[in-house]
């Protein structure tokens, strides 16, 4: 079975102390040593097979094993026993030559010998399901298995455990390495890949993202196919987000951002929930089985309702009918028969192992039943979908997988002002709305829950700075956006939210500020702070500086002085100070020369009520001097007056307050 073994055996003492109480003697003339290996000795020449050297190992190379056993290492030197290679039961010869300090095992087979790449470095599935599995090893071998090439001989035999993974390794085959097997069937399955969705996807810009994008491969492809599109890369494992960095900064290819993130339904419900709406997005096979072995059913259900919701369309890898078919018969046969699981020996392996006789009814159309019976959201959402075959060569082998399409006709969703807006204590609600007629044709847009106003998207190609540094950014990326920050126009609302990545670049957004830009006021900012603090100090001077008003973001010294009974609310940014007369103003000051403005107009009002009075005759006019011009005169309570006047004359009234025309 090995080219080298190890047997565990009694120790010396023992072997001979138990060969003199069953032979009655009491002196043997042999060593311990000597009687292991003549043992192992003979056992290899009945089996036509000679030992290269034989080892006890001494007790301190193994210390656990003291006085009750020892090891003994067998390393052979040829060997040559008969195998069965295929399903068919075809059997040939496996020998094994050792050369100097070479050996070669080799299949002798119609006249002719051939080296077996699969020796010493892997193991077969055939063996493994026949020595038994527990069920965590079993999901493994199984999630593994749905990533093989389909050949028309899909027998056990063929396959083996190597490397971590399972590749498909006929015994009598021209392959040189077993290491080429694994990485020709990925790079081939990726490009098979890309190829579908470049054929798959609008020319025009787009935003596109994919689920654990693991080497990067197809993205890296599509984002070097459509540079003027934006790509979003999620990993599991940061070493594999760096290894894709390095290989973008290698292309030089700046459309695209990595993020390290774990993908679970935590993470797709606040995507779901923001203003976040990708074009396209992307799951692996690899992906959607790891989602499908690791989450419990109603999460898996939810998460893949929410990714749908995302976005106006969704690629999905999945595992195809046929390979979940030969799948399920390998390790499952009862798959087949309904019946109570039965070994692998039981079946007629000469048949069923053929791929030609899959899939079993029961996997017919089992890509879009997957994913059609499993997606749930909190949204009101219709699709549509079609299955995508990668191309193949007749009789060439087939992809194990299919790329299911789903698109978004029609979408309603209730979400947040944006990604993950928990955080920032934001309460804005929006209703997203996408509508697509067809693929070529679609339009997404929001409407907002305060006034329903609507801000359309147009084209759909970004995604928010805010969501990507959430999301995970690399710290590269992050360092380099920064840089790209400090560039961009001076804007009234630059937070994250309102900063998009678009095809390389960072772009301000926001619907009701983006047309004005503060690139000459801004560096006058201290001067203008400063002006705004030595005005309010002389206005308090003059004692008309009375309470604070407030402002949407309590800013000091664009509300002082002018407190009032009227709060509001001042939203436009342009007139935030809610002023005395009831109405917003830009400033304190401006609030304050409209008062004074509105108090000169009252004290005019009066004067020429009064006037208009006197014209009608209601006010009677005095043209008597006044009693102290005359250099003599009296007076009381009610001031100056002329001695010499008779006191029947009345005095001019004046008009009751009511008569003065008001404001």
């Amino acid at each position: 079975m090995a080219q080298t073994s190890y047997v565990e055996v009694p120790s010396p003492k023992q072997l001979i102390l138990a060969e003199q109480i069953v032979r009655n003697k009491t002196e043997t003339d042999k060593s311990g040593e000597a009687v292991f290996k003549g043992m192992v000795y003979e056992a290899l020449r009945l089996l036509g097979t000679d030992a290269e050297d034989i080892v006890v190992l001494d007790d301190t190379d193994i210390p656990s094993v003291i006085e009750i056993g020892k090891l003994v290492k067998v390393t052979l030197k040829k060997m040559v026993r008969q195998v069965i290679v295929d399903c068919q039961q075809i059997k040939v010869l496996l020998g094994l030559a050792t050369e100097g300090s070479t050996s070669e095992v080799l299949l002798h087979a119609a006249h002719e010998s051939v080296p077996l790449p699969r020796a010493k470095k892997g193991v077969g599935l055939e063996f493994i399901l026949h020595v038994g599995l527990e069920a965590p090893e079993k999901r493994q071998l199984f999630k593994h298995y749905l990533n093989l090439p389909v050949y028309p001989d899909m027998c056990p035999t063929h396959i083996v455990w190597f490397n971590k993974t399972l590749i498909y390794s006929r015994a009598v085959s021209k392959m040189v390495t077993i290491q080429s097997r694994v990485e020709t069937d990925r790079q081939h399955g990726n490009k098979a890949v890309a190829q579908l969705l470049m054929d798959a996807v609008d020319p025009r810009p787009f935003s596109f993202m994919e689920y654990n994008s693991r080497q990067g491969d197809v993205i890296l492809s599509l984002a070097l196919k459509y540079p003027n599109s934006t790509f979003v890369s999620l990993h599991r494992r940061e070493e594999e987000a760096k290894h894709l960095y390095k290989t973008l900064k290698k292309y030089q290819v700046n459309n695209t951002v990595v993020n390290v993130l774990t993908p679970d339904q935590t993470f797709t419900s606040k995507l779901m929930q923001s203003p976040e709406f990708l074009h396209y997005q992307y799951i692996d096979g690899l992906e959607l089985v790891e989602m499908i072995q690791t989450m419990k059913r109603a999460d898996f259900n939810l998460m893949i309702g929410q990714i749908l919701a995302s976005g106006i369309t969704t690629f999905i890898q999945v595992p195809s009918g046929q390979i979940l078919s030969l799948a399920f018969t390998t390790f499952f046969p009862e798959a087949e028969t309904g019946e109570p699981l039965a070994p692998l020996r039981q079946l007629d392996t000469k048949v069923h192992f053929q791929s030609r006789r899959h899939p079993f009814p029961v996997f017919q159309n089992a890509e879009t039943k997957l994913i059609g019976e499993s997606a749930r959201a909190d949204v009101n959402i219709s699709v549509s979908a079609r299955l995508l075959t990668p191309y193949t060569d007749p009789g060439a082998v087939v992809e194990p997988w299919k790329l299911l399409r789903v698109d978004v006709t029609n979408l309603t969703v209730s979400v947040n002002h944006h990604f993950d807006y928990q955080l920032d204590g934001h309460q804005r609600k929006y209703a997203l709305h996408c509508i697509s007629p067809s693929p070529a044709q679609y339009e997404v847009y929001l409407i907002r829950e305060i006034d329903g106003f609507k801000i359309p998207y147009g084209s759909v190609e970004a995604i928010s700075l805010i969501a990507l540094l959430r999301m995970g950014l690399l710290s590269e990326i992050k360092g380099t956006f920064y840089e790209k920050f400090l560039k961009l126009p001076y804007y009234e609302d630059m937070a994250p939210w309102n900063i998009v990545f678009r095809h390389g670049q960072l772009e301000y957004i926001d619907y009701d500020t983006k047309d004005y830009t503060f690139n000459k006021m801004v560096p006058a900012a201290y001067q203008v702070m400063a002006m705004l603090m030595n005005y309010e100090r002389t206005v308090h001077d003059f004692g008309h500086c009375n309470e604070h008003a407030s402002n949407e973001y309590n800013f000091p010294y664009i509300s002082h002085c002018v407190a009032s009974n009227y709060d509001g609310p001042c939203k436009d940014s342009r007139y935030p100070v809610p002023c005395g007369d009831h109405t917003c103003k830009s400033t304190y000051i401006e609030c304050l020369q409209a008062l004074s403005e509105l108090e000169n107009n009252k004290t005019q009002v009066r004067k020429q009520a009064i006037a208009d009075m006197k014209r009608l005759g209601f006010v009677q006019r005095v043209t008597d001097k006044a009693p102290y011009e005359s250099g003599v005169w009296s007076f009381d309570v009610n001031g100056p007056d002329d001695p010499n006047k008779p006191k029947d004359i009345p005095k001019t009234t004046k008009l009751p307050f009511w008569m003065y025309r008001q404001k």
